[in-house]
């Protein structure tokens, strides 16, 4: 019986280490907002970044950034997050370089994706999911 018991407490606490580091690198991998979620692979783990920079109440570019060691293997991306319930605004503000739409949230957001530099971003290995 005492075989047993310590036999089942080992092979929880293994899950339960097993379940924490999934939790600990989806944390590492994974980016949410109310407007979309970005995920990227566990190789870039402490190599990627973002950056977000309101713009009043027009929206918000998201900065994204990936620069692993080495050297020229790096690269970057910018989403742009642009209020559309009334049309596209074209004061520039928000969306001040040439965009490629990919699509709107269910609240009336265009989610844009700019142009990318070095290796890319979204163009690389990371994914960008609306909600």
């Amino acid at each position: 019986e005492a075989k047993r018991k310590a036999e089942e407490e080992a092979k929880r606490k293994a899950e339960e280490e097993a379940r924490k580091k999934a939790e600990e690198e989806k944390a590492k991998t994974h980016y949410e907002n109310e407007y979309f979620s970005v995920d990227v692979p566990k190789e870039w783990i402490d190599c990627w970044s973002v950056q977000e920079e309101k713009r009043g109440t027009d929206g918000t570019i998201y900065h994204f950034s990936y620069d692993p060691p080495g050297e020229n293997n790096g690269g970057g991306g910018r989403i742009f997050v642009v209020d559309t319930t009334y049309g596209l605004p074209q004061n520039g503000r928000v969306l001040n370089e040439a965009c490629e739409l990919v699509g709107y949230t269910s609240n009336n957001f265009g989610i844009f994706k700019g142009i990318e530099a070095g290796a890319g971003f979204f163009s690389s290995e990371a994914t960008l999911t609306l909600k």
